[in-house]
């Protein structure tokens, strides 16, 4: 309930759900990852932390279980507290965990860009469609988007014409 309610925009009901799911069994981990994603849309940084670290704990236990997302919700936090180097490590443990995630790889070639690293920014969001196990047209108008966002239109460009070579019909890569 906590996770509808969460897509439902409704943060105070999750949190609710959440607390009371931790309750009845504090190793639930989807309820303490409800509750960072409350905090962390509300702004309280390090409250979100901490309820992601705690996700963290609870999912050790899960065995090959990986919580799309956590690391990159994780990182965004340590990049918007300026701890700029733990949320690259970060973002490269949410790349390392699912190779094609679309939150890690476009919040690291955020993170890049705001450094004035552009290469490493473009290959981290291009790398979306290597990774991907079927790219499709929504990976690349991830990346496509991404790189326009990044202020690299030559690289927008140049994969919005892959995009319409690979995908002729999706009006999103005609010129």
């Amino acid at each position: 309930m906590a996770q509808v309610m969460l897509d439902l925009n409704r943060p105070e009901q999750a949190a609710e759900y959440a607390r009371r799911s931790l309750e009845a069994d504090p190793r639930r981990v989807m309820s303490h990852f409800a509750l960072g994603v409350v905090a962390q849309r509300a702004g309280r940084y390090e409250e979100a932390l901490a309820a992601f670290r705690r996700t963290e704990e609870a999912n050790r236990l899960q065995k090959d279980s990986v919580v799309l997302g956590l690391h990159a919700r994780m990182a965004d936090c340590l990049a918007r507290l300026g701890r700029d180097a733990d949320a690259e490590r970060e973002f490269q443990a949410e790349i390392r965990a699912v190779p094609w995630s679309r939150e890690g790889r476009v919040g690291l070639a955020m993170l890049y860009r705001s450094q004035g690293r552009d290469a490493e920014a473009r290959t981290a969001v291009e790398g979306l469609v290597d990774a991907a196990p079927r790219p499709d047209p929504e990976t690349y108008w991830t990346v496509i988007k991404t790189l326009s966002v990044l202020g690299d239109a030559a690289a927008a460009r140049e994969w919005a014409a892959r995009a319409r070579a690979r995908f002729p019909r999706d009006a999103r890569f005609r010129p």
